[in-house]
């Protein structure tokens, strides 16, 4: 696969809007006894005194979890799944493409029926939109923890000032293995965060990390991959991403990462921009440019339900996903993503639920995949293509690396449906294959 060079763009004003997110976690169980055994196992000889704990309360927890959107049965059965049974969930990844329920000790009867339960539910929903009910398979690993107790270490390392000034600048979960993944940009803090927590925690250093700037011969219902580009910032190029639509007012939108600007979308070329009603997408809706916690903007326009593939470009238009529905791609997930100037990649998900400091933006609920983008594939759908069809996954905004390994950010769908839902008053979803006139 050709790579297209990356593009400079100018850098513009980003706006900022809160978004809360209200979850119902259970009784908290911190993680002090497990930090004191680390503490105790570390060297004698620790240049400064132990990290002061930090028990995080249930709000500050809820804080540092994806919400579950309605119609996303999958986040949904987790999140069910934690709430019955806080202390032996231990979460959903994928490995070797089949589901794989983890557990902190063996899995229970209620637990096993549960689960079929919900996978049985997530096939009706996605069955529905599919033409077909599919018949999931899926196995259990005991990881020796919850899932409950993992984002209560989360919450405790992304909540703690001291870890804070010594360099850490985020941390997501990493379910296969039972701990959380904590980001640091100093040696300093990542040896502090590994004192305090032990095997608890795998700990990265960032080698960088940034916003990814912002198809080419595109027409309305326009469609997810497109390159849209905006004379606002001296040609700032950016991707559409997945189109989606108000199920009250029937009003139909692009995705795009927030961080591109407000401004007025056209579908062209950013080396040879032609600016006209041919090429017009539309304009960002006022309000919808959230950056401080979700990186997302809505663009008002007429979209679809489809997402360009393989390398489809203007002399080769044939390559077509249909999205069947949407969900946060679990940990271990195939993915694809399609941005305008790289063209589909493919690549997994490495860790999932993150939360990270990127240029300032204290970003929440993001992928991190093994497929990276370039300057222009900003906003580019992420795809998952599950048993259940081609299922909406998020967005594209930015890059982390460590050492040698490097990532692709992406804000997870869930958080940007339920940014948009609770801002409207009513809910706003994916475009699917089987809504009228989507397609």
């Amino acid at each position: 696969m050709s790579i297209t060079p990356p593009i400079a763009h100018h850098t513009r004003p980003r706006r900022r809007v809160a978004v809360a997110i209200v979850v119902v976690v259970a009784t908290m169980i911190t993680w002090a006894a497990a930090a004191s055994a680390a503490k105790a196992s570390g060297p004698a000889n620790r240049s400064r005194l132990a990290t002061p704990l930090v028990s995080p309360t249930a709000a500050e927890v809820a804080a540092v979890m994806a919400p579950a959107s309605p119609g996303d049965p999958l986040s949904e059965l987790v999140r069910a799944l934690m709430s019955q049974f806080p202390n032996t969930f231990g979460g959903l990844f994928v490995r070797d493409g089949q589901f794989v329920i983890a557990t902190d000790g063996p899995a229970s009867f209620a637990l096993r029926v549960r689960a079929s339960l919900g996978f049985a539910n997530a096939s009706r929903v996605f069955g529905d939109h599919s033409g077909r009910v599919p018949s999931v398979g899926f196995t259990y690993a005991n990881t020796r923890v919850s899932l409950r107790r993992l984002y209560e270490l989360k919450a405790a390392v992304l909540d703690n000032p001291v870890l804070r000034k010594d360099g850490i600048d985020g941390a997501g979960l990493d379910v296969e293995h039972g701990r959380v993944v904590v980001m640091s940009h100093t040696r300093a803090g990542a040896r502090a965060v590994k004192a305090d927590y032990g095997k608890a925690v795998e700990v990265l250093i960032d080698s960088g990390s940034g916003l990814t700037d912002g198809r080419y011969d595109d027409s309305a219902p326009w469609n997810g991959g497109d390159q849209i580009v905006t004379p606002s910032f001296g040609e700032t190029t950016c991707t559409s991403g997945l189109g989606m639509s108000d199920t009250s007012t029937g009003q139909t939108y692009l995705l795009t990462a927030g961080h591109c600007g407000k401004a007025t979308w056209y579908n062209t070329r950013t080396d040879d921009p032609v600016y006209d009603s041919s090429t017009l997408i539309g304009t960002t809706l006022t309000g919808s440019v959230s950056t401080d916690k979700i990186d997302a903007q809505l663009i008002a326009t007429s979209s679809s339900c489809i997402s360009w593939g393989d390398k489809s470009t203007k002399s080769s238009n044939d390559s077509r996903i249909y999205i069947t529905g949407y969900t946060d791609p679990p940990q271990g997930a195939a993915i694809e993503t399609e941005g305008s100037v790289s063209l589909e990649e493919t690549g997994m998900v490495s860790y999932y639920d993150v939360s990270k400091t990127i240029k300032n933006e204290d970003l929440q609920d993001l992928d991190l995949v093994t497929a990276v983008g370039v300057d222009g594939d900003s906003g580019a759908p992420l795809i998952y293509p599950s048993i259940f069809g081609p299922l909406a996954g998020g967005t594209e905004v930015g890059w982390y690396a460590s050492g040698s390994s490097s990532w692709g950010v992406f804000q997870l769908i869930d958080s940007e449906t339920y940014t948009y839902t609770l801002m409207a008053g009513h809910q706003i979803v994916p475009n699917t294959a089987n809504a009228p006139g989507s397609c």
